[in-house]
């Protein structure tokens, strides 16, 4: 059964999700989109509103980053583990597997955080503490008795397709992107390469993660309260390193300023960051870092270890988003170019710029050689 705007009112009368007094009133309304998924809102007076996605094609990956955003969803709401968290998450309604349609509460009103760093020009030492706190709710090492739920059996430990693709360029980029001018760029970039494979050792199975931090996936529903942040999205969870998301969360702030700061003409080269733009995403990110590590109970060296490998994966979590911003056009995009610079850098510099972020104040970006 495909869903559409004229069929989706019976659809969530037999879940129960309806009432028939919103349908005989009208006391809903129903928009539509469509990507690879089709995505319903529906805004409902007087009651919790519903995100409603049900896929386009039912190919195997598409249905198992479905299953697996229902499973996690489910864990979240239901093992008791996860209790901090589901403060911090929309309400789950359900998953229907032979429909595959996944069910959630909508929060018309909110803004990701995307929106709002390019509204607010940054973000608030609040929201970036705010952000740290949600991410720590679900950062432990999770427990025997956890590990073998079947719900979390269902995780596959996967290390992120960058660090598969470091292992392996040749076969993976192909499977993953098909041609790409990144990759055509990776593959021919030895150094590069090498940074990435030297990255691969540092990551470590402990956790629940999210897999696909960025501004996208948060959203605020009250501009002025940073309590309101919530987390979604969550088809690229795993069981993983809680870092990758704390570096997925830190190469946001680089990429916001990138897109801020990139001209209208689509092909005209973007400017160098400023020393200006570079200290205010360094001082970001060790507000975010700051308040995250408090709450992990990191002493100094853990602190500054874990750090330097945080600021390793915002690099190979750059050249996700560097496939990503590239996917439409067989050219390399000059954003691109950009986040690709930025990733190197990031990995290449990493000491210096963990010196510069738990230092007792950034007054001044130091440009590294």
């Amino acid at each position: 059964m495909r869903l559409t705007i004229k069929n989706i009112s019976a659809f969530l009368l037999e879940k129960g999700l309806l009432k028939p007094k919103s349908v005989v009133d009208g006391d809903f309304m129903v928009t539509q989109t469509q990507n690879r998924n089709a995505i319903f809102k529906i805004h409902i007076k007087n009651n919790k509103s519903l995100f409603v996605k049900q896929l386009v094609n039912f190919d195997p990956q598409n249905t198992y980053f479905l299953q697996k955003d229902a499973t996690c969803l489910w864990l979240i709401k239901n093992e008791k583990t996860f209790a901090a968290l589901s403060q911090y998450v929309p309400e789950y309604y359900g998953y229907d597997p032979e429909k595959q349609v996944l069910i959630v509460e909508y929060l018309p009103e909110a803004k990701n955080l995307e929106e709002v760093y390019q509204a607010q020009n940054g973000f608030s030492p609040a929201l970036l503490k705010q952000a740290a706190k949600i991410l720590s709710s679900f950062h432990f090492k999770l427990e025997d008795q956890t590990m073998t739920n079947r719900a979390v059996q269902f995780f596959m430990r996967q290390l992120p397709w960058t660090f598969q693709f470091a292992l392996s360029p040749e076969s993976n980029a192909m499977a993953m992107y098909g041609q790409s001018p990144v990759v055509d760029y990776l593959q021919q970039n030895e150094s590069f390469l090498k940074l990435m494979k030297d990255n691969v050792k540092l990551y470590e199975i402990s956790s629940l993660m999210h897999g696909d931090i960025k501004g996208v996936n948060f959203i605020l529903q009250d501009q002025n309260n940073p309590d309101t942040l919530k987390i979604i999205d969550w088809e690229l969870s795993d069981i993983g390193d809680p870092l990758w998301d704390v570096g997925g969360f830190i190469q946001s702030l680089f990429v916001s300023q990138i897109i801020k700061n990139t001209s209208t003409a689509p092909y005209q080269t973007p400017n160098n960051l400023s020393e200006a733009q570079m200290a205010q995403s360094l001082e970001e990110i060790k507000t975010l870092w700051e308040a995250y590590a408090q709450l992990q109970k990191f002493d100094a060296a853990t602190n500054a270890k874990a750090l330097s490998k945080t600021i390793k994966f915002a690099g190979m979590r750059m050249i996700q988003t560097a496939f990503e911003h590239n996917m439409a056009s067989q050219q390399m995009q000059p954003n691109v170019i950009k986040i690709l610079q930025i990733s190197h850098s990031l990995m290449q510099h990493t000491e210096s710029l963990v010196a510069q972020i738990i230092q007792p104040k950034i007054k001044t970006y130091e440009p590294v050689s």
